[in-house]
């Protein structure tokens, strides 16, 4: 099941993964094994396996967003990829399969089949591990000790996050942990946004997603898998869509255009379009300039800023001006590393707050 928008209304209905979708993997993983020889480390094979994964993840994060557009554009880089020299053998019938995959995921009509392509090339991920005798390290995402809608949706996320590594390590560990933080913690009518025309819609879609959950802990065959994770990862999309204002699809084939509008006006560029600040001499600035903090304290403003030397060490600067363009900067910087662990990269990315009259 997942849920697709017309207009502002959610409908559930079933997904239909294309029979020769799951043909593939299904014949793919019936020649996977773990007893193949180790391999031999190779940069040339680790930098194409880094540019290859990064484009199946986006194609993944283009579903979660609900952008079919940019999934399109990810899965037809991913299908034009060039084949790479010094792949084992036994990668050969994956990576062909993932790239034929790929090239019916760019002509897509509807997210469904995109989610669903999408998740059959996650698992295809992992079928050529086994099949290579490797086993990619996992990194366990973090649990969020933050609470309400924003640390509901962060559990969402890390449950998403297993059940990735699941498929693409494959481990059937990680699958079924994601499957219990997706299913724990539910959300609460108090904990949502407050916009009564959407709270139903978005708690539909959340109780819809525990009952997933349950689908997913007996999910125990990669086939199984690979319609549970398709439909879950639709869903993500279809729910930020609902939200749109805050992590939606700007694609009118998912979801309706949101009517929020931010009171900003139209964006004018000063100081004749130059850049504010510009790295300069040979110090403390001279590599780069960046991700400025700006108060206005009375009639001036006040700048603390990333300053970077040609050795890549970040120290912050400072600088003042009547007008917010014209700055006048220290000859040193303000902060500069001094514990062990701010040697090596140095001290980055102020804020500036007021509390008590200080700042």
């Amino acid at each position: 099941m997942s849920g697709v928008l017309r207009g502002r209304t959610m409908h559930i209905r079933s997904v239909v993964i294309p029979s020769c979708v799951l043909a593939l993997v299904t014949a793919t993983a019936g020649h996977a094994r773990w007893d193949q020889p180790p391999l031999t480390p190779s940069a040339d094979r680790a930098a194409f396996m880094r540019q290859h994964f990064g484009l199946v993840m986006a194609v993944h994060e283009a579903v979660i967003r609900g952008e079919l557009k940019t999934a399109r554009q990810q899965a037809r880089a991913l299908a034009d990829q060039p084949d790479p020299q010094g792949l084992p053998a036994a990668a050969a019938p994956y990576l062909a399969t993932m790239k034929a995959a790929a090239s019916g995921l760019a002509t897509a009509d509807g997210i469904e089949d995109v989610a669903s392509a999408t998740s059959s090339m996650l698992a295809m991920c992992g079928d050529c591990h086994r099949a290579v005798g490797t086993m990619p390290a996992h990194v366990r995402p973090p649990a969020s000790e933050v609470g309400g809608a924003v640390g509901h949706m962060l559990a969402h996320k890390r449950a998403v996050d297993l059940m990735l590594q699941g498929l693409t390590v494959p481990s059937s560990s990680l699958w079924q942990q994601g499957a219990e933080v997706l299913g724990s913690a539910p959300l609460r009518r108090g904990d949502l946004p407050r916009d009564p025309k959407l709270t139903k819609d978005i708690l539909d879609t959340e109780k819809w997603v525990h009952e997933m959950a349950d689908r997913a802990r007996q999910a125990t065959e990669v086939r199984s898998r690979i319609l549970v994770y398709s439909e879950l990862i639709q869903s993500c999309g279809t729910c930020h869509a609902l939200h749109g204002n805050v992590w939606g699809p700007d694609n009118a084939s998912v979801a309706a255009p949101s009517s929020y509008q931010p009171r900003l006006g139209a964006f004018v560029r000063l100081n004749q379009a130059q850049p504010i600040l510009s790295p300069q001499g040979n110090g403390f600035e001279t590599g780069g300039v960046f991700n400025p903090a700006v108060v206005k304290d009375g009639n001036r403003f006040v700048m603390l800023y990333r300053a970077q030397d040609r050795q890549g060490i970040s120290r912050l600067g400072y600088a003042t001006s009547t007008d917010g363009v014209m700055f006048t900067r220290e000859a040193a910087p303000v902060l500069s590393p001094e514990a062990e662990y701010e040697h090596g990269g140095g001290v980055e990315d102020p804020r500036l707050v007021q509390i008590d009259g200080l700042y």
